[in-house]
């Protein structure tokens, strides 16, 4: 990869795919035909002989090696993360222009006071207050609420002693670094840390990242923490440090090592011990473990690399990267792996990420499994708890020495979009002819090889699947992360002590296909705790550790205004309060309506998948308009989720080379529609994904925006609107993020390539280009003769897809011209493209008619006939922020009015899934954007 790293740190990209049995061209001959035979033997080879004295059941030949049996080095081990115009198409049917709702008269527009402003230094927009002169003088006083992200229908669960983290923004100039921490502090808590996650310019803290401890009761919230100046952390002694050959972290009740250097041919990624718990002597060792197709046991290679990402007081996040190797030491595929501890938390938190974008090995990877191992030696008298579907007590069950148990999830009708796509390729094979039944249904427990509840159910599952081992000497609780949800997954333990976090499960029907240039991440905690002392484990107490893993305890602002005060969003944000009064103002009676989302698994979109969901700014919109201001975690976690599909899928990544470089895979046959996604330039919305990252400070985002930043660099100029105006915003905003300026370059040629030609429709029948230089013309178009031609009506040579123009035109020319500035001629271009949308909008494409339930913005537009050929039936698309800046840019009030009549529209057509339409407005930062102009214009009448 091109761009730089932190020193010492490898990234990996990786994909995933399940490929179906009939088109993988892999390699089965070790393994029984017959597919439940099939199933038993790899259980075997995965689990059979994993008992106390080694994964003995992982030789060479696939076979199972017994019990007594096992690998020497194995056993040893064992033991040992203005300008504008008239309005020149208003109908004499139109209202004049007042935007007078309470009758005081017709006023003069002004400049709207307070506007975002563009810095001739950065080209970026900040909001009021950020980058003043006199911001590092200002006290820093901001206070913090921290609460459990709930999707519906969750209560949450207890925290005492909890580490909530969460990102926090700043104006520029406000808070400087100490030693290389944000200057802060948090007063209300005696456990807290910062990290810098971004700086502005003049190098003070953008993005604050906090780490602060606190009590919450289940499903509340704890106020009282108020965010000041500070030393960054109570205390500069973090929960790590460097030992010869090891990294060492204690957060109290854990302490685990991870080897620096790593000899004989399987060897642990770490070794964990709990101070109150006999778990083994002198701890408790954890291997991640794969398996080939052709049964190899694949371990951890010697360049495992451990790199120590987050060091403080609260919290700890540690990344080993390396490969995993066949036994004759031959590559397989690259991981990294995530591990977090936090003080006074006996739970330790893994994340498995496969990467495969290796230059070296440019190819399909195709595995058996993969997961994570560790060797518990509970000690005497093993008790396996595992939890059964909602609404059924826990299955207690006593292990004798060579028994195991197992709770695997197959494919579930949990909530999860696309699953029933033709263009998604599960990890479960689909029944022939079907695309909503799979190979394997339901949520499986099995003990000592016999069915407790067998596979067929889809509908039956625990919410928050779990599974403990606990022994007179110590305990071990499990869970994978949304494991109803992102199936398949399994949980396995056995009465020797050891415990499998199938991850990439071996109790799956068919092997699982990562695709070349991808990744893909699943969560894993494995809790510890003391002996069970001859009784049986409180259930309540072993499923909160999955509820913990479930339902992140994370933090915000109390004051929404806080996050506009800060100028890092590119749109100006209005609290609740203020948007209603908006409303009111504008006659339009209205109570913001933003619900609360229950959880669904967004990863399941299809592998080739282009439009759709991935249409919108989703992400951007539940992050910033429904969490930071309304608290609705359902929102987040969905966000965070869907964000993680676009880094690990969407984005084409690479590790040790630049993308374009590199080569097709040498198995592209395997995965017939890899290159599909890839291709996709109209729906590169990286909002998200950058908000993501600020919000949560996890390295998966950031890196996939980094990968992103090649790709960028090399994406073909397109006459077709979308795709030039997805590219613009996503280019200025990963460029912002980044802090790359050739990808600013990149962006002043493509915004000059697009912005300068013209073309004249009355004399030319073919071609793409604007009317006029910018601010010019009568009608100021764009348009592009090639572009939807089923859509033109006989005689027609250039056609225009009006709600692209109206809605993501504006928005796209916007972030240009934020990003290269205003003050520079490419800026200033693209704002003059901004305008001229707008002024096509305002005077074509979004018609008045007198009824606002019959005013919608066309779909398509012949351009030369200058007459609507179909109009969109939903509101999807708000003109609204091209709308403000246009008023912004030239106090021609008659914009805002039209943004007025397009709510007007939205409220009247009762579509959504609310009481009216004006969801759209209610959850849209860009719309907030507009009320913030339309209020400050209303106010300056006074």
């Amino acid at each position: 990869m091109s761009h730089p790293r932190p020193s010492g740190r490898v990234r990996w990209p990786f994909g995933r795919h399940r490929v179906q049995s009939a088109r993988r061209p892999v390699s089965t001959s070790a393994l029984p035909t017959d597919g439940a035979t099939r199933r038993r033997a790899r259980t075997l080879l995965w689990c059979g002989a994993l008992t106390a004295g080694a994964l003995a059941a992982f030789s060479g030949d696939g076979a199972p090696r017994s019990a007594e049996g096992g690998h020497p080095a194995l056993a040893a081990a064992t033991s040992s993360e203005a300008l504008g115009g008239p309005d020149a198409t208003r109908s004499d049917d139109e209202p004049p222009v007042l935007l007078d709702p309470d009758g005081r008269g017709a006023r003069q527009p002004l400049r709207v006071p307070g506007a975002a402003t563009t810095s001739a230094t950065t080209g970026a927009t900040s909001g009021a207050g950020a980058g003043t002169p006199s911001a590092a003088s200002t006290p820093v006083s901001v206070p913090v609420l921290v609460q459990e992200a709930l999707p519906v229908g969750e209560s949450g669960v207890d925290r005492v002693g909890a580490v909530a983290t969460f990102g926090l923004p700043f104006p520029q100039g406000q808070v400087q670094q100490i030693q290389g921490r944000p200057a802060l502090s948090v007063a209300g808590s005696p456990i807290y840390q910062f990290t810098t996650l971004d700086t502005w310019p003049d190098g003070s803290v953008k993005w604050a990242l906090c780490d602060v401890r606190a009590d919450v009761t289940a499903g509340g919230k704890t106020l009282g923490l108020t965010v000041k100046k500070g030393l960054g952390s109570n205390s500069l002694v973090g929960l790590a440090s460097d030992a010869p050959g090891a990294v060492q972290v204690d957060s109290g009740p854990l302490r685990l090592w991870l080897p620096k250097d790593h000899g004989g041919s399987v060897h642990p990624i770490l070794y964990a011990k709990h101070v109150s718990a006999k778990l083994s002597a002198p701890a408790a060792p954890m291997w991640l473990l794969g398996r080939a197709t052709n049964g190899d046991l694949l371990t951890t290679g010697h360049d495992t690399h451990v790199t120590l990402l987050h060091n403080g007081p609260a919290r700890a996040l540690l990344q080993i990267d390396g490969s995993l190797v066949d036994p004759s030491g031959a590559w397989a595929v690259d991981f990294t792996c995530y591990v977090t501890l936090r003080r006074g938390s006996s739970d330790l938190e893994v994340t498995v990420t496969i990467r495969d974008a290796n230059i070296a090995h440019p190819q399909h990877v195709v595995l058996e499994s993969v997961g994570l191992v560790l060797a518990g030696q509970v000690g005497a008298a093993p008790l396996a708890s595992i939890a059964r579907p909602t609404g059924t007590p826990a299955l207690v069950q006593p292990l004798a020495p060579g028994d195991w148990c197992f709770a695997y999830q197959a494919h579930s009708s949990a909530s999860a979009i696309y699953t029933d796509s033709p263009e998604y390729l599960p990890h479960i094979p689909k029944l022939p002819g079907s695309q909503v039944d799979y190979e394997q249904e339901g949520y499986q427990i099995q003990v000592a090889g016999n069915d407790v509840i067998p596979l067929g159910n889809r509908d039956a599952y625990p919410e928050h699947g779990w599974l403990d081992l606990s022994g007179q000497d110590g305990g071990v609780t499990m869970s994978i992360l949304h494991m109803p949800y992102l199936w398949p997954a399994a949980l396995e333990a056995s009465g020797s002590g050891l415990l499998v976090a199938g991850v990439y499960t071996s109790r799956n029907s068919a092997p699982y296909t990562w695709m070349w240039r991808q990744h893909e991440s699943r969560t894993a905690v494995f809790s510890f705790h003391k002996g069970h002392g001859g009784g049986v484990p409180d259930a309540a107490q072993l499923e909160a550790v999955a509820l913990r893993l479930d339902l992140p305890l994370t933090g915000r602002a109390v004051d929404y205004k806080h996050y506009d005060q800060a100028g890092v969003f590119p749109y100006r944000l209005l609290t609740v309060a203020e948007q209603e009064q908006a409303y009111a103002w504008m006659g339009i009676p209205h109570t913001l309506q933003t619900s609360n989302d229950g959880y669904t698994e967004m990863r399941y979109i299809g592998k080739s998948f282009t439009g759709g969901t991935n249409n919108y700014s989703l992400n951007e919109d539940r992050l910033v308009a429904r969490w930071l201001r309304h608290g609705q975690g359902g929102a987040y976690v969905k966000a965070l989720d869907y964000s993680l599909w676009k880094a690990e899928w969407q984005i084409r990544r690479s590790d040790d080379h630049v993308y374009t470089t590199d080569v097709t895979a040498t198995n592209e046959g395997i995965v017939p529609t890899t290159t599909r996604s890839f291709g996709d330039e109209e729906h590169r919305y990286r909002e998200g994904l950058v908000e993501s990252y600020w919000l949560t400070g996890d390295p998966r985002y950031r890196d996939a925006l980094f990968d992103e930043v090649e790709v960028l660099k090399t994406v073909t100029n397109y006459q077709q609107e979308r795709s030039m105006y997805q590219t613009l915003r996503a280019e200025a905003l990963v460029a912002e993020f980044t802090h790359d300026d050739t990808l600013l370059d990149v962006l002043r040629q493509k915004a000059q390539w697009f912005c300068s030609p013209t073309v004249d429709i009355l004399t030319e029948t073919a071609g793409w280009g604007w009317e006029s230089a910018p601010d010019l013309g009568d009608r100021r178009y764009y348009v592009n003769s090639a572009d939807n031609k089923a859509e033109k009506p006989p005689g027609e040579n250039f056609q225009c897809r009006g709600f692209i123009t109206a809605s993501l035109g504006p928005i796209g020319l916007y972030q240009a011209a934020r990003a290269l500035g205003v003050s520079t001629p490419i800026g200033a271009l693209a704002r003059g493209r901004m305008r001229d949308l707008s002024f096509w909008t305002r005077n074509e494409l979004f018609p008045f008619v007198p009824d606002p339930a019959n005013r919608h913005l066309p779909y398509s537009y012949a351009v030369t006939f200058q007459q609507v050929t179909e109009y969109e039936t939903s509101d999807f698309h708000p003109i609204l922020l091209g709308m403000a800046e246009a008023y912004v840019d030239t106090g021609d009030v008659t914009y805002l009015k039209r943004g007025v009549q397009q709510l007007e529209a939205f409220a009247a057509h009762d579509n959504g899934p609310h009481d009216d339409n004006l969801y759209l407005a209610d959850t849209r930062p860009d719309c907030q954007h507009f009320f913030a102009v339309y209020r400050d214009w209303y106010l300056s009448q006074f």
